[in-house]
């Protein structure tokens, strides 16, 4: 199929190729303008920007049907959309910008630093992108798609945002920005320092290669930090938080495990690792190296595993334990009577019972 044409996967059905007449409505089941019948599926260029269907703002130079397309890009730079029906594309070569539509979709970037959103889009809504020193909390907005959409960003800096259903999002190679948006998703980073926001609902998120910030957001999360030094943030909801997964081998890393509301599972793995519970009834787990851990509001369990590690119950009655450390500082919390601390003789106990 030569680049830059849309094949459809439909039998018994006309081959349609929307022209400059066809325009996006927020329910994508219709389209006024001229259509071909022909049947070659090759799509015909956009020639008219003002009724044309749009990608972030962006006139598309490539269309899809409201049935199911195989569309393929250029070597250049593409703003490719699907409109309806269960889609695949793929940009190829070239800084694309691709929005799938409605329908299950299935979206490889190719090449080069691409953009991909699983739904449409809308151009009212602001851009986000993560803040400096901790997680950004507003999501884009999109038409009401329900689709579940797997995204591939491919080598390079890749912006990859789901839909409203469960999408998969791989970023592959490259410093990668993935959002999940609503529902239960599985997030990806791949190597290079990325950035993962879960979104709404129970998601999985793994970093992978590279110094990577992972935040779950809303609800029951599980966030793997992978190879590198990473910042995991659980959001809301009880969380399970893993800096390096048990797989890996090998030297740990110096991991951020932050588990904010719920009852949260945070383990450090290698490396020098800080650990906050947050608040709720948490469980800390430094691992190898020397950590230090917080249990936060709640009452805790606080185990500092093996190293010189520091941990702080903080509010509530925490069961502390050093472990298989030397040399430890065990702190029961401000104002707390039922703190039980386990140490031994070389560990310095404050504000706990033995």
């Amino acid at each position: 199929m030569p680049p830059g044409s849309t094949s459809l996967m439909r039998r018994g059905t006309k081959t349609i190729a929307l022209v400059a007449a066809c325009v996006l409505l927020a329910a994508l089941s219709a389209c006024d303008g001229d259509s071909d019948d022909s049947g070659s599926g090759e799509s015909s260029p956009v020639v008219d920007g003002r009724d044309a269907p749009r990608c972030d703002r962006r006139v598309a130079t490539i269309v899809g049907t409201k049935g199911d397309d195989v569309i393929e890009g250029t070597d250049g730079p593409d703003v490719i959309v699907g409109l309806g029906g269960h889609d695949v594309i793929l940009g190829r070569g070239g800084d694309d910008l691709i929005c799938g539509g409605g329908g299950n979709d299935s979206i490889d970037g190719g090449t080069g630093d691409d953009e991909i959103y699983g739904s449409v889009y809308r151009p009212d809504d602001p851009e986000v992108f993560p803040r400096e020193g901790g997680p950004e909390d507003p999501l884009p907005g999109f038409f009401g798609n329900d689709g579940m959409d797997t995204l591939e960003g491919g080598p390079g800096d890749d912006k990859l945002v789901g839909g409203l259903h469960h999408d998969t999002l791989s970023g592959g190679p490259g410093d990668d920005v993935l959002f999940g948006n609503e529902n239960d998703d599985i997030l990806a980073g791949g190597s290079g320092d990325d950035y993962l926001h879960g979104g709404e609902q129970d998601d999985n998120l793994r970093g992978g290669k590279g110094n990577d910030i992972l935040f779950g957001y809303n609800d029951d999360d599980i966030l793997m930090g992978g190879e590198g030094e990473d910042t995991l943030w659980g959001g809301g909801g009880s969380d399970l938080l893993m800096g390096d997964t048990e797989d890996e081998g090998g030297p740990g890393f110096d991991d951020v495990l932050r588990g904010e509301g719920g009852d949260d599972i945070l383990k450090g793995g290698g490396g020098d690792d800080i650990l906050m519970g947050g608040s709720g009834h948490d469980n800390l787990d430094g691992g190898e190296g020397n950590d230090e851990l917080t249990g936060g509001e709640g009452t805790d369990l606080l185990i500092g595993g093996s190293g010189i590690d520091s941990l702080n119950g903080g509010e509530g009655d925490d069961i502390i334990d050093g472990d298989d450390g030397e040399a430890e500082e065990l702190v029961g919390g401000p104002h707390d009577a039922g703190d039980l601390c386990i140490g031994d003789d070389e560990d310095t106990l404050v504000e706990c019972e033995l």
